[in-house]
């Protein structure tokens, strides 16, 4: 009986000591508890850590710790800290990032009133941490208007609000510190990195590589489990608020406060503008190169290797035992490619880019493969490698009969048409058996070179090294046509500027690109194959509109071109067999060539209107981006030569996206066409307006200084605000201006105008900024 009572003891015993079994986690804050932090709060108080089985500790910061220390040494499991983040990664210390939950920096100083810039601050007692002081936010800043040590005094912060009369400006969180300032009446003005083209984030959740590698299923439940509490802490604010005030306020700031906390931090987290939690790899290589730059870091390094990835997906849809075993003692997987085939693919300066290197990293993501680039310098050499198994796979090929004699192949995940560029003035080709005895240019050992051989035994083609070969032999009017993809073509002609091609004829042949492996280990393809499967078409399709349609989405829409060209083509087909079966006639004949005069006419003034299109944005009538474009390259050439300047205005109209949500996209386009009449009707004849994407508008004024230019944006910005539009009412915009500089860019420049539209919306929009 009594063994019995100690075995059922001991059951009772498991049973508890079971249902209390979470894994204890330490997540240090890099402040005291408040708003910031609002999303680990929400995900510990519904349960998103209970569902994974963890229990979390929040360890408040406290004055002397070093946050990245403190958890590459395991006192702590998780952290979260500011953009030095990736200057810590950059020095070499094992660090990965997890998440980012505020996409910009509220890091400012808030100065006395009549400190307006920061060139005012020379002189001046600062209050500043010394770990604030050295980050990018204000080194940046302070380097650009020259402020130092030796010209100005930094002390310690002690965070009193009472001291903001011994000192002139002090760092400070813009959720926070105003709202004291604002409850007693302190006049200030507030000093932001941002507004200085310092663009950082903040609130980045991380661990040591080591723990991540160690416990791969934990660390992405607990980064997916504080993603969802803070999807629930932005919508459901005041609820937050309310329990950050009952259970986690050891600051006792009021209730007023944590809200005002709330929601001035939603301008940072920009929730409808990003993806909560997201980690966006650009932004992170922008301030990675800011602070090599600055100094504060010495060696560039592969942002893909900071940002975490799951060791969990290395499953790949379950791996054979023997496919585990042969990734175990492969170890590396190389791989060539294409290096002159954009957007595809290429290798410049040792660097991999193109739609091929967006799937790869993907891959690499999702499988954890170590798959290495094997640099070569055409296609031909890469066939070469693998054929003589220096590479083991390549990572976009077609397969042929003489390729399966060596390369196995996954199922095509790119697929795209071939297509025929000849010279501007020639007509639409409907097949390439009409054009077969011309001179066509094809890329030697591409796979069309096989295909088309097959199918023309006694044709010899021109064999070029790349694309921009093949284009450059028929502009020059050393062949008739080059053959090759209609993504590979029109990049190189945009990229190239190659005004007197066009894309002039369709094939119904196919370009299917695999994953090729090397058929010496049969493992390899199943194994790629697999890690394909892992890849959605939505994925496919963002690494396609990467490298194509952000680029050529304002192109010529060929398909039209097509179809109105095989119109014309048909009638002057018929015109022809009339004009060979009446040819002994003279008189029909003489009239059936008047026909053909007629109809060239009309083939001309379609040609015109076609070109026309193809420079015009349909629904507002302005130019395109296409257009845009090449007037911005020959503005670029023309005030390099002529040294003088022009002016660059980047608009976006304010809000657009709730007239779409409340009134529909009919009264949307309405909106874009009123707007877009009012800027037209003043502007001079000379200025280039053009529709840049969506709502966003582009004004090239040649001959203009920043004055000049700040006059007319604020003109057209008033006139737009007072001039009414039917149904919706008023609307406004936003301005970004740039005047051009010497050796600019056309990336540059716009890029200038871009960073200023974005200060006007981020100012509270309806007004112009302008950025030098």
């Amino acid at each position: 009986m009594i063994k019995k009572l100690i075995i059922l003891s001991i059951f009772f015993i498991n049973i508890l000591h079971s249902s209390d079994s979470k894994t204890n986690i330490k997540l240090q804050l890099q402040w005291k508890n408040q708003y910031e932090f609002a999303g680990f709060y929400m995900a510990k108080e519904k349960g998103y850590y209970d569902d994974i089985g963890v229990n979390v500790e929040f360890i408040e910061f406290e004055s002397g710790i070093d946050i990245v220390d403190e958890v590459l040494s395991g006192n702590k499991d998780f952290g979260i800290w500011n953009s030095s983040l990736i200057s810590e990664w950059l020095n070499g210390k094992e660090i990965t990032l997890l998440s980012n939950y505020f996409k910009t920096s509220p890091l400012a100083l808030i100065t006395r009133p009549e400190i307006k810039v920061p060139s005012d601050l020379i002189g001046k007692n600062i209050m500043i941490h010394k770990a604030d002081l050295n980050s990018a936010n204000y080194q940046q800043m302070f380097n650009m208007f020259d402020i130092n040590s030796k010209n100005t005094n930094f002390y310690e912060p002690n965070f009193s609000i009472k001291d903001f009369g011994r000192y002139d400006a002090i760092s400070i969180f813009m959720t926070n510190e105003p709202f004291e300032f604002l409850k007693n009446s302190i006049s200030y003005n507030i000093i932001y990195p941002n507004n200085y083209g310092i663009d950082l984030n903040d609130v980045n959740l991380f661990t040591s590589k080591k723990f991540s590698k160690e416990n791969p299923k934990l660390t992405e439940n607990f980064t997916k489990a504080s993603t969802k509490g803070w999807k629930y802490a932005v919508e459901n604010i005041e609820e937050t608020v309310n329990i950050i005030y009952e259970k986690y306020n050891t600051q006792n700031k009021s209730k007023e406060a944590l809200l005002y906390e709330a929601y001035q931090s939603q301008k940072f987290i920009q929730s409808k503008y990003y993806e909560l939690g997201k980690i966006y790899k650009d932004k992170l290589e922008k301030i990675a190169k800011l602070y090599i730059e600055l100094g504060l870091a010495q060696n560039s390094k592969d942002i893909n290797e900071f940002i975490y990835s799951s060791n969990a997906a290395i499953k790949i849809n379950e791996l054979t035992n023997s496919e585990k075993e042969y990734l175990k003692n492969k170890k590396i997987i190389k791989m060539c490619v294409d290096p002159n085939w954009m957007p595809f693919e290429s290798i410049v300066d040792n660097e991999y880019k193109g739609i091929s290197q967006e799937i790869f990293n993907l891959i690499e993501k999702k499988t954890e493969l170590n798959i290495q680039l094997y640099p070569t310098t055409s296609w031909h050499e890469s066939l070469e490698k693998i054929k003589n198994r220096d590479c083991d796979i390549l990572s976009l090929a077609m397969k042929t009969k003489k390729r399966e004699e060596y390369l196995d192949f996954t199922n095509p995940y790119l697929k795209y048409p071939y297509v025929i560029a000849t010279q501007k003035d020639k007509l639409y080709i409907d097949k390439i058996e009409s054009i077969i005895d011309e001179e066509i240019a094809l890329v030697k050992s591409y796979a069309i070179n096989e295909v088309l051989k097959n199918m023309f035994p006694n044709k010899k083609f021109i064999n070029v090294k790349n694309v921009k070969e093949g284009l450059d032999l028929v502009k020059d009017g050393k062949a008739y046509a080059f053959i090759g993809t209609v993504i590979s073509i029109a990049y190189t002609m945009q990229e190239n500027n190659y005004i007197n091609l066009k894309i002039s004829g369709k094939s119904d042949l196919l370009l299917k690109l695999s994953i090729a492996t090397r058929n010496d280990e049969p493992h390899l393809n199943s194994i790629m194959e697999k890690a394909l499967s892992l890849i959605s078409e939505k994925e496919k399709q963002e690494a396609y509109k990467h490298w194509f349609q952000v680029k050529f989405d304002q192109t010529i829409d060929y398909t039209m071109i097509w179809k109105v060209a095989i119109v014309l083509i048909i009638i002057i087909a018929i015109s022809i067999y009339f004009n060979n079966k009446l040819f002994n006639e003279k008189r029909k004949t003489q009239r059936i060539l008047n026909n053909l005069k007629v109809l060239q006419k009309e083939l001309e003034q379609k040609n015109k209107e076609l070109e026309r299109t193809s420079i015009t944005d349909k629904l507002t009538n302005t130019y395109n981006r296409y257009k845009i474009d090449e007037v911005l390259n020959y503005e670029l050439k023309r005030t390099l030569r002529n040294k003088d300047t022009f002016g660059l205005i980047l608009l976006d109209v304010d809000f657009f996206k709730s007239v779409n949500d409340k009134f529909g996209h009919n009264i949307g386009d309405k909106v874009l066409v009123s707007i877009t009449k009012t800027v037209k009707d003043n502007i001079r004849q000379s200025d280039v307006f053009g529709r840049w994407g969506g709502e966003e508008f582009l004004i090239i004024v040649p001959n203009t200084n920043k004055e000049d230019l700040i006059f007319l944006a604020q003109k057209i910005r008033r006139i737009i605000e007072v001039t009414p539009i039917s149904i919706v009412g008023h609307k406004t915009c936003s301005f970004g201006l740039t005047v051009s500089k010497e050796n600019d860019t056309s990336n540059k420049i716009v890029e200038r105008a871009d960073n200023a539209l974005y200060f006007a919306k981020h100012n509270g929009r309806n007004r112009v900024e302008f950025i030098d």
